[in-house]
């Protein structure tokens, strides 16, 4: 494949930009597709503009956009139309163009998905949309149908700052609501990456009320714009200097949501989709991780060798980075030519779901054929060097960094040392009482399994007044050890009080439990005293019934381990929903 790109400053540039393509035009022997990101927007340029090309090149197919910017030859290109052609010697390019203001987006969704099945070795899938608030994932749920390793990616339409007129067009149409498609089959290889750099900073909040999926009208019970007043005292989004997100973790992927605006009833309007119970956190954007993540993109691209490439960068990467996103833009077109625009949201598919999100960087990487064995030498990618805005707002990002992950390890440790017991490490009573609670709460609320063990070290006391409180206090710690190395990562082991110890043991039936009890008493008979005896316990084990109440459930565990101790200790006794007693023969 062969792939070349050229700057419009006039319509009057189109004739020499024909020219140039002109030069690699073979009628009839190639798939061509013109790829245009315009900030001519108004339907009569934009139809000259297509009219021109499809004079010079009549089987070329057109996809294009308006969008608030272009990106060629590794650097941004204001108030300027990039034009991008790319010649497929082995490949198929199709296009499809939708108008949503006369059919639903499920079956516009369903009409996209017959339209892609029939490419044969369909190799992936280019979205141009104008977004002004449109639902479009029933549309995308739809597409999803395509095999999961299919890349699906795109951008929302844009324009200049309080610039009316959003399009997407074709050859064929001119559409201000419209989703264009664009097809790619045969033997072309298609790769995406996407990049962001945005960190999530302070606590996650839940999303608990939408008006719709692109409004979010409360995090944790609180008007969501509430959260950008007290944190940031402002919630003028219009500016496009409040580049603060909403992050949120897909797949081990980040994608975020940056509000449009803030509604009189402090709902956030979006353009992105969301869900009740989507968890998120504000972010700010960190140059030390707009840097990083584009260095390892660019790893992942080398490898890949690209013929050629389209990128598809959030217009807010522009208002964030300003000169110095050309250092970025410039490493991507030391590859190849590596054309694009400024969108207003970017889609991107992350194991097998195609996500809307803000704030990213898409690379679109086409090959026909398999890499070379041997990469191409190439220049080392020069270090970015940040202008002094950006380098004093580089040093605060690191130190809200550093800061935020001390203050995050000293909540992980207060909290730790609330539940837990500081002598052994295992769960104190509060939090073994609070799980209790729980694990009984949903046995009676999904009718599931869930047995206790209550253990009760014998003649304790007389190890510690025989062998002194030291060797009580190494005993304490060989028995927790023992029961957080026995236990499942789904059940809990807390120390009860003194030489007493609770095991819960969510999901597990009244054989299983007994098992588990005849597995600690051997392990506690290793421990060898002083005087060459042993160490034994008393155990009784308990399996809730779903009739019962907590407390009578609690009342039982307790009764069955003063039967076990009552009858001679070192023994193993059920006491069962009937109150049935039973015990357990030792090996």
């Amino acid at each position: 494949m062969l792939q070349m790109s050229y700057c419009l400053r006039s319509l009057g540039d189109i004739e020499s930009c024909i020219r140039l393509f002109a030069a690699s035009y073979v009628p009839g022997k190639q798939s061509i597709l013109l790829s245009i990101y315009t900030h001519w927007n108004t339907p009569e340029a934009i139809h000259e503009m297509t009219r021109l090309f499809c004079a010079a090149f009549p089987e070329a197919e057109i996809a294009g956009m308006t969008t608030a910017g272009g990106i060629d030859n590794g650097r941004m290109r204001l108030r300027q139309t990039v034009v991008t052609i790319q010649f497929f010697e082995k490949s198929d390019v199709h296009t499809a163009i939708y108008d949503f203001s006369k059919e639903p987006m499920k079956k516009l969704g369903e009409k996209a998905l017959s339209f892609c099945q029939k490419e044969t070795n369909l190799s992936a899938v280019l979205l141009f949309m104008t977004q002004r608030y449109y639902d479009f994932e029933p549309f995308l749920t739809a597409l999803d149908k395509l095999g999961r390793d299919i890349p699906i990616c795109g951008g929302y339409a844009h324009t200049y700052r309080n610039e009316d007129g959003i399009y997407v067009f074709t050859k064929d149409a001119i559409l201000s609501r419209g989703i264009l498609l664009v097809t790619f089959s045969g033997d072309v290889k298609v790769m995406t990456t996407s990049v962001m750099g945005w960190q999530p900073l302070g606590r996650t909040m839940t999303i608990t009320a939408i008006d719709g999926p692109l409004v979010i009208r409360s995090l944790d019970h609180k008007p969501a714009a509430y959260f950008y007043q007290k944190y940031l005292h402002s919630t003028d989004f219009g500016k496009g200097e409040l580049l603060f997100p909403l992050v949120r973790s897909r797949h081990q992927v980040q994608l975020s949501i940056l509000p449009l605006e803030s509604r009189s009833d402090g709902a956030l309007q979006t353009n992105v989709f969301s869900h009740v119970g989507d968890q998120v956190q504000m972010a700010y954007g960190d140059p030390d991780q707009v840097i990083l993540s584009s260095r390892e993109a660019l790893g992942h691209i080398e490898r890949f060798a690209p013929e050629g490439m389209l990128l598809i960068s959030c217009v807010t990467r522009r208002y964030f980075l300003k000169e110095d996103v050309n250092q970025i833009l410039s490493a991507y077109s030391d590859f190849c030519v590596a054309p694009g625009g400024y969108v207003n949201g970017e889609l991107i598919r992350i194991d097998g779901k195609t996500q809307a999100t803000n704030m990213t960087l898409i690379s679109v990487c086409f090959r026909e054929g398999e890499a070379p064995l041997v990469a191409a030498t190439r220049k080392p990618h020069a270090p970015v060097v940040l202008g002094e805005a950006l380098s004093t707002i580089q040093r605060l990002a690191t130190f809200v960094t550093e800061t935020t992950k001390e203050l995050a390890e000293t909540q992980k440790q207060l909290s730790f040392a609330a539940s837990h017991d500081s002598f052994t490490g295992l769960l104190n009573r509060g939090s073994i009482e609070e799980m209790l609670c729980r694990c009984h709460k949903d046995t009676r609320a999904r009718r599931l399994n869930f047995s206790a063990l209550m253990i009760d070290l014998d003649t304790f006391k007389h190890i510690n007044d025989t062998f002194g409180h030291a060797k009580g206090d190494e005993v304490i710690c060989e028995v927790a050890s023992i029961l957080k190395h026995m236990i499942r990562p789904t059940d809990f082991a807390g120390r009860w009080g003194g030489d007493e110890f609770v095991i819960l043991l969510p999901g597990t039936a009244l054989e299983s439990a007994l098992i588990v009890a005849s597995r600690l008493q051997k392990a506690f008979r290793r421990i060898q005293l002083p005087d060459r005896s042993f160490l034994t316990a008393s155990i009784g084990c308990t399996t809730a019934s779903p009739e019962e109440t907590e407390a009578g459930f609690y009342k039982r565990m307790d009764d069955a381990l003063y039967l076990a101790k009552e009858g001679g200790r070192n023994r193993v006794i059920l006491l069962d929903a009937k109150h049935q007693v039973k015990e357990v023969t030792q090996d």
